[in-house]
């Protein structure tokens, strides 16, 4: 014990303003049998002022905590890698794509939860137009139709059927289908 006190700067208690790194370096190599013998060494004023300090640091451990549990904790040093990786943990989703299993990060903030997963869609989207037209594959060759009198072009694209009018250069649709047509 003697030896880290004189590699601190010689007898305890005479600390410089400027020795407190060196200080905090022993602290951090102190085993618990070694920081017993430094707290009964201490006199009554000087536990005080050590149970102040402790305190502050277990106020400030637990804001610490609290804000990594969030997710809005700036984890520093080389526990940055370690705390990126616990927070990257509960966002893995696994998907099967095809034969492939893929794994995903769900995003870290904007995830609804279970409860508002289930409730129904607030908007509506409205098809305004269709682009486009697939006449290659055998299952949608000789698909386009001209309606009786001329005026509209009837055509399927997957579940809608398109039916567009010439004369206004305007497209309807009919979505009610639930597979392809």
């Amino acid at each position: 014990m003697a030896s880290k006190k004189k590699a601190a700067g010689g007898k305890a208690g005479t600390a410089k303003k400027g020795d407190e790194g060196v200080y905090v370096k022993i602290a951090e190599k102190l085993i618990s049998s070694d920081w017993e013998s430094v707290y009964a060494d201490l006199d009554a004023p000087a536990k005080k002022k050590l149970f102040a300090i402790l305190d502050k640091k277990k106020e400030i451990l637990k804001k610490r905590k609290a804000a990594e549990k969030k997710g809005t904790g700036q984890p520093k040093g080389n526990d940055k890698r370690a705390s990126v990786k616990e927070q990257q943990q509960g966002r893995k989703v696994n998907y099967n794509f095809g034969s492939r299993k893929l794994t995903v990060l769900r995003p870290s903030k904007g995830v609804p939860d279970k409860k508002e997963q289930k409730r129904a869609v607030e908007g509506k989207l409205k098809l305004i137009k269709a682009h486009g037209y697939s006449g290659n594959f055998d299952e949608s060759r000789q698909n386009i139709y001209l309606s009786q009198d001329g005026k509209y072009l009837l055509y399927y694209i997957a579940a809608v059927v398109v039916v567009f009018d010439y004369a206004a250069n305007k497209q309807t649709f009919f979505t009610k289908h639930n597979d392809d047509v």
